[in-house]
């Protein structure tokens, strides 16, 4: 399933493939929950089924951002931002999202069990074309001494799910601090809390801000870190729209 960028597509051998667990990985605020719900987006309006579990956000706030990005209303800020050709827009967008099949789930137990509970839930639905959790390092698990032996069996127990369930997941996650103070661009072994990551997973994609002067795109670095049987180290740049959440090559 495409994820929208075609250079992206053809390292990934056409995009998400069944059976294959994803990682994407930045510092706060660089904008990887604003890509997956593009992702989410790109694929969910083409028909295929998005099951989007977000351990950060309410799902009224995701749902809000991809209203943001179909309609090209940005998310307002004080009482009277909306003019009336605003509610107009969010009108048609909020009508054409009702065929997608998406949903959107704050899951505040943030547990395996309980994504896995919501995957089998959607899968009844219907073919699965996406599963996203928002983000792995706020999952847990009882039982474990150590927080590396926790993540490392979070991060083997989801590629297991993507196998079983033959559906492709994409799992966000968060980067080591020591990159910023090193200003130094993201590595595999800057995943924060397990190495067990990086050799659990199919494809790990590392985002990072570049230095732009346009105020209302970023240039966003896209770097395909290891993509078992693909195209590795793969370099792309995006142009991240902030204020809709939008990207493009």
């Amino acid at each position: 399933i495409s994820t929208s960028f075609p250079k992206v597509d053809y390292a990934l051998s056409g995009g998400f493939q069944p059976g294959k667990l994803y990682i994407l990985a930045a510092r706060p605020g660089v904008g990887k929950s604003a890509l997956a719900i593009h992702f989410s987006h790109e694929i969910a309006r083409r028909g295929y089924r998005v099951a989007y579990a977000s351990l950060e956000m309410s799902a009224s706030e995701c749902a809000g951002r991809l209203l943001s990005r179909e309609s090209g209303v940005s998310r307002p800020r004080q009482k009277g931002d909306l003019l009336p050709t605003h509610r107009g827009k969010l009108e048609d967008a909020k009508n054409r999202m009702k065929q997608w099949p998406i949903t959107f789930k704050d899951d505040a137990e943030s547990t395996l069990d309980s994504f896995r509970a919501f995957l089998l839930q959607e899968r009844a639905k219907g073919e699965i074309g996406l599963a996203v959790i928002d983000y792995l390092q706020l999952l847990s698990a009882p039982g474990y001494d150590s927080r590396v032996q926790e993540v490392s069996y979070l991060s083997r127990t989801l590629k297991q799910m993507s196998l079983e369930l033959e559906i492709p997941i994409l799992a966000l996650s968060q980067l080591n601090r020591a990159l910023e103070t090193q200003n130094r661009k993201p590595m595999l072994s800057g995943l924060r809390e397990s190495g067990s990551i990086e050799q659990d997973c199919d494809s790990a994609f590392l985002l990072s801000s570049e230095d732009d002067d346009n105020p209302l795109k970023e240039k966003i670095r896209f770097h395909i870190a290891k993509n078992r049987g693909g195209q590795n180290e793969l370099v792309t740049y995006l142009e991240f729209e902030k204020s809709l959440g939008r990207f493009s090559p």
